[in-house]
């Protein structure tokens, strides 16, 4: 009996090193072998092109709404947003230009081209942040003009919020009306409803601040309780202003 049992182990024990090495050896099947490696490349390749579209996408809507993300606590969500952007887009234009030496270069290189245009322009230059500007803007335009007429029919006049809009009245001028976008203290950056176009003045602000005292520019300057230094056009009578 103990013979027969230890024969029996040493069966299986053998045959269990013989499949250990006949799924380890590569030469088994050379054709079998080689197709698995394809596959497993190219569904790592598929997973590395979704992360690039993926990262885009984000990087995209970051911009979209980068007014709503500029004052979430203090500026740290897109801060920590930004940072983890950069970091991903990092390791993933890493692992895009190792895999261009494989097969599927047009896909990669389409994927690594995108993502470096694209964190180029956004973080290059504005238009990506001139993008997000105008996306708020015309998404809440329908309210301010709501707003607007209820101003102009004397329903609101008084500086308040109107739903989730915080409305601010010129004294000096009837037609002027401010939505506030965000801000810190006195700080603070904002859509004005502007007829005359006269906030435009305040672009005449020198660089060095030379001339912030001016008098021709003291009725500019003090709108809306003071310090507006820059206005860009958007649309209309639509304006948007920088305060501090």
């Amino acid at each position: 009996m103990g013979d027969w049992a230890e024969l029996h182990l040493i069966d299986v024990v053998s045959l269990g090193l013989y499949a250990c090495t006949w799924m380890s050896e590569p030469t088994g099947n050379p054709d079998l072998h080689a197709t698995g490696v394809r596959l497993g490349r190219a569904k790592e390749r598929s997973i590395v092109a979704m992360l690039a579209v993926g990262w885009c996408l984000v990087l995209l809507l970051r911009f979209a709404f980068t007014y709503e993300l500029l004052w979430m606590a203090f500026g740290l969500t897109s801060l920590a947003l930004d940072g983890a952007l950069l970091v991903s887009g990092v390791v993933l234009v890493a692992v895009l230009v190792a895999q261009l030496r494989e097969a599927s270069r047009v896909r990669t290189a389409a994927c690594l081209i995108t993502m470096l245009a694209l964190g180029g322009v956004g973080y290059g230059t504005y238009a990506l942040e001139d993008m997000g500007r105008w996306f708020r803007f015309l998404r809440l335009r329908s309210t301010y003009v709501n707003i607007l007429a209820d101003v102009e029919s004397g329903l609101i006049d008084k500086d308040g919020w109107r739903g989730n809009v915080l409305v601010r009245l010129e004294p000096s001028d009837g037609e002027l009306v401010a939505f506030v976008w965000g801000g810190i203290v006195d700080n603070w950056i904002g859509v004005v409803h502007d007829p005359t176009g006269g906030v435009m003045q305040a672009n005449a602000f020198l660089p060095d601040w030379s001339n912030w005292d001016a008098p021709e520019l003291a009725k500019v300057r003090g709108l809306f309780g003071g310090d507006l230094y820059y206005a860009e056009h958007l649309q209309g009578d639509w304006y948007l202003c920088w305060f501090t």
